[in-house]
């Protein structure tokens, strides 16, 4: 009988033991080598996470999270750009325990049908709120680097790094100041605008994630991560917004209302204007979020095709163009039909919208 032993913990099937020596049982901690006692739970130095017999070595609390060394951190510790400033505007992650759903299935929302029932999403973190100018400027001052190689999702799926890193110039006027290099911003807490696709994956793999799946966002904006039988039509619930042109919001920034803007100009607008759900802000409205997933119809067989699959990723769009999927809406969607739970939007990889921002995650 042998056992992995490492850092006072027993691995077993764990991704953690690779590379480490197996001993025998006999060479195991005193307290963990009677033989005969089936699966022996290691938590020796480990304040949470897996004991390695299929229970755990205790919890975190609300906002912290377990790492891989099984210690609690602050969620925002986990964000390369907020390491310095955790208790700033838009820091801050919250946690998703995962879990099985249908992925859209709404006929009023864009794009959203036919249903794709039984997506599984495994456990992930997500950015509570969109990424702000000061954030994105740290990884501007930090270089901007690229990925050094291929971006790894659940699941074994991974999308290879074949563009670069560019000034996220925004089109037009662009009077909120987000871009980054243009020295210091009269908004470095509104929503980082004029990205585009590879520079926000960018950002988000030098932020310690990456760009979250469609699955995993809408999981996240259909409240199913609380639990919920029923999936919510908007973020913050069934019913619609109100708001129309020089108009007040009361749920997000959309159809060019305000308080989100005094008035309406191009560009993200303040991060968490609006009230949370489930921790998370602005899911619906400002920015519309780049997501992963190259775009693709959910008729198409080999992204989606409506049968069950687990941590589903579309990892470029079946039809070689170079579509990725936006989720969202943002301050000028005129309907809201884009801001509903399932909606999907579609723009090109390599260009940077004034109106398209992004949230990272990162996998449990």
């Amino acid at each position: 009988m042998k056992r992995c032993w490492i850092v006072g913990m027993m691995c077993g099937a764990m991704a953690a033991c690779g590379g480490t020596v197996e001993r025998d049982v006999e060479d195991a901690p005193d307290d963990q080598s009677d033989p005969d006692a089936g699966c022996l739970p290691v938590c020796s130095g480990l304040t949470c996470g897996p004991d390695g017999c299929g229970g755990t070595c205790g919890a975190c609390t609300t906002g912290q999270t377990c790492t891989a060394r099984g210690q609690c951190e602050p969620l925002a510790s986990r964000q390369r750009s907020c390491r310095d400033t955790p208790d700033e505007r838009g820091c801050g992650m919250v946690e998703v325990p995962g879990g099985t759903f249908t992925l859209g299935d709404d006929p009023l929302a864009t794009a959203a049908t036919p249903a794709q029932p039984a997506i599984t999403v495994g456990p992930f973190v997500l950015d509570a709120y969109e990424v702000t100018v000061a954030r994105f400027r740290r990884f501007w001052e930090a270089g901007h680097p690229a990925p050094a190689g291929a971006i790894a999702y659940p699941g074994g799926a991974s999308i290879p790094w074949t563009g670069e890193v560019r000034d996220p110039t925004l089109h037009g006027e662009g009077p909120w100041g987000t871009r980054p290099i243009d020295g210091p911003s009269p908004h470095p807490f509104h929503a980082m605008a004029a990205a585009d696709w590879w520079t926000a994956q960018a950002f988000c793999v030098w932020d310690g994630g990456r760009l979250p799946t469609e699955a995993e966002w809408e999981f996240v904006a259909k409240a199913m991560s609380d639990g919920r039988p029923v999936p919510r039509v908007y973020p913050w619930g069934d019913e619609p917004p109100q708001g129309a042109v020089d108009t007040p919001c009361d749920l997000a920034s959309w159809n060019e209302c305000h308080p989100a803007m005094d008035r309406f100009q191009l560009g993200g607008g303040p991060v968490g204007t609006f009230a949370p759900t489930g921790g998370f802000y602005d899911l619906a409205g400002n920015v519309e979020e780049w997501v992963a997933d190259g775009w693709a119809l959910y008729t198409n067989a080999s992204c989606w095709g409506g049968v069950p699959r687990a941590d589903p990723l579309c990892v470029s769009s079946p039809d070689g163009g170079d579509e990725r999927v936006t989720r969202g809406g943002h301050a000028i969607s005129a309907s809201t039909a884009a801001l509903r739970a399932a909606a999907r939007g579609v723009n090109v990889s390599s260009q940077g919208l004034s109106w398209t921002g992004f949230r990272c995650a990162a996998t449990q």
